[in-house]
């Protein structure tokens, strides 16, 4: 999309199945129109018929009868990562132990003498089901193999980002160039429980590391010489994955797990790139805590450095502050930042418990916003709440599995949004039904209850995979990957669940004066869909692509199918 146009466009839209979500209007209206001048929508007509005379001037798009609603909000999307490491070498498709070290012995000839070689993880992208067996029980290469394609370079082949596929091991590779460079010998010993250093019959390493937590150490840790992600690799990513995300729709994210500052700078250097081919972007800053000194005197300068921020982009609205459930894995990461790998975020946003409370008192007391994943924040913000008020500060929580009656009504009463990952917790309910048993299905991601307490609540994709619409499906559904119904009370209907991710996500980034329905006065930001989600089998509603997605009127994604 470099070729969009550099300011907002005038057109007008007809021949649309409006979905509008503006609820004085009706639920779809076939043959609507919409006149957008400078990039803000300016009239919506209910029907074809009721265009001025004067619009037979204006530039067309005939939407063809095609489903139109407004751009959808990704709640947790985690942008940065969907195209991160795509110009690393690769290895889909790869089945044999040759076929990796094809890859490599290519990445050597072009290389220069001692210059580091890393590249993807094995086994297929995006899922990478095939990760920690990507040969079907054939050997895995290690420091032996990987040494006769280069000999004169130091290979790391990076382990998975565990939330890819979390029944897998994290297998990654190193030769004996890389090995020595990082000083691991027989006598090196791992760092932690979940990093397993693999080692041959004398005890010397075989190249080879397996890890059992989600996020790896490795990069961090014993391999942690090898590069990291660059400045430029970030900033390409994040430029490349606004058209990707906006081919599903998506014209708005909220990163509910935070951004560290390698991102944040990462994201200034993509939207100056992008120009006007972008997504709206809300960006809770995902802090180093332990290099902050004077706390209160950073929260509240914070408040106006947000401020500036959101006028050279879409900008940052407030922290992320998490406990750390493992705070020696989590001490171990962040003892290598400010580089966060895969992650994006800050190991060192992960706040000890003790800690927590007086952090988050301090961020009441400045006014801070404040976006939390752990499971007790919510009692945590209670206790704040009776000492400083949080009721209009926006707090948010996230990756919430399960929520009881009473812990659904205590987010009501503080004015708490909520963001779900459905991929995780309802649809592979091996990781959430499984553990709660069916006694208490009922608790698990409860989006009718919550909708029905009035809390605000936010599908996210976070990033696997990236289209919104599978989540859609999940609480409309209600089926997990075994084919069970879980809780089907909880189930809300098709439109409702459109809710969750145009008017909700508006207001989840503070937008909804701006977007969330198709409205006059409200910007432009709407996706014309290859189907109509109120219509279709539900089979194929995660199937929905966008053949035309516009943040201010300019288009950010588009096929071809419609003439601009």
């Amino acid at each position: 999309m470099s070729g969009a146009p550099a300011s907002p466009r005038t057109f007008l839209l007809t021949n649309a199945t409006l979905i509008s979500m503006d609820e004085r209007l009706p639920q779809q209206l076939p043959r609507a129109a919409m006149l957008v001048a400078d990039g803000i929508i300016q009239q919506v007509y209910t029907s074809d018929a009721d265009l001025p005379t004067t619009a037979g001037v204006l530039p067309r798009i005939d939407a063809a009868g095609m489903a139109v609603l407004p751009g959808l909000t990704d709640g947790h999307a985690h942008l940065d990562r969907e195209t991160l490491g795509d110009d690393l070498p690769g290895f889909a498709g790869a089945s044999s132990v040759a076929d990796i070290l094809d890859v490599v012995a290519q990445a050597a000839v072009n290389a220069q003498p001692g210059e580091w070689i890393v590249t993807r993880p094995l086994g297929t992208p995006p899922d990478y089901t095939d990760a920690d067996d990507p040969f079907g029980g054939g050997r895995l290469p290690d420091r032996h193999d990987l040494d006769s394609v280069s000999p004169d370079n130091p290979v790391f082949i990076r382990p998975i980002w565990g939330f890819w596929n979390m029944r897998a091991k994290k297998i990654s590779f190193a030769n004996s160039l890389a090995l020595a460079a990082a000083g691991i010998s027989a006598e090196t010993l791992s760092p932690h429980d979940d990093l397993v250093i693999e080692r041959d019959a004398r005890g010397n390493p075989t190249g080879r590391f397996v890890e059992t937590a989600h996020q790896p150490l490795i990069e961090h840790t014993l391999l942690r010489v090898a590069p990291g992600f660059t400045r430029h690799q970030r900033a390409a990513a994040i430029r490349n994955a606004f058209e990707r995300y906006a081919s599903f729709g998506t014209t708005a994210v909220f990163e509910g797990h935070g951004i560290a500052s390698e991102v944040l700078d990462a994201y200034l250097d993509a939207y100056a790139a992008a120009g006007s081919a972008r997504l709206r972007a809300s960006l809770p800053l995902s802090p180093h805590w332990p290099e902050i000194g004077d706390l209160r005197g950073t929260l509240e300068g914070w408040r106006g450095d947000f401020e500036l921020l959101a006028g050279r982009f879409a900008g940052v609205d407030g922290v992320f502050i998490g406990g750390a459930v493992d705070e020696t894995a989590t001490a171990l990461r962040s003892a290598n930042h400010p580089r966060t790998g895969w992650a994006g975020f800050a190991a060192g946003a992960f706040v000890p418990m003790a800690d927590v409370e007086q952090l988050l008192l301090d961020c009441a007391r400045s006014g801070v916003r404040v976006a939390g994943l752990a499971k007790n924040l919510l009692e945590i913000f209670a206790r704040v709440d009776g000492q400083v008020p949080i009721g209009g500060l926006g707090w948010t929580l996230g990756h919430q599995p399960t929520l009881s009656r009473d812990q659904i009504d205590v987010a009501a009463d503080l004015g708490v949004m909520m963001t779900t990952i459905t991929g995780h917790h309802l649809h592979r309910g091996v990781f959430t039904r499984d553990l709660v048993g069916t006694d208490r299905e009922s608790e698990i991601v409860p989006v009718k209850s919550l909708m029905d307490a009035g809390v605000p609540v936010v599908l996210g994709s976070d990033n696997r995979p990236i289209s919104i619409w599978d989540s859609m499906v999940h609480v409309v559904s209600r089926e997990d990957e075994r084919g069970v119904i879980v809780a089907p009370d909880e189930a809300v209907s098709r439109y409702d669940a459109l809710k969750l991710v145009t008017v909700n996500g508006a207001r989840l980034t503070g937008d909804e004066d701006k977007r969330g329905v198709i409205r006059p006065g409200l910007a432009a930001d709407f996706a014309v869909l290859d189907r109509n989600p109120l219509e279709c089998d539900l089979a194929e509603l995660a199937g929905t692509r966008s053949v035309l997605t516009l943040v201010d009127g300019h288009p950010v994604s588009t096929d071809g199918t419609l003439a601009l």
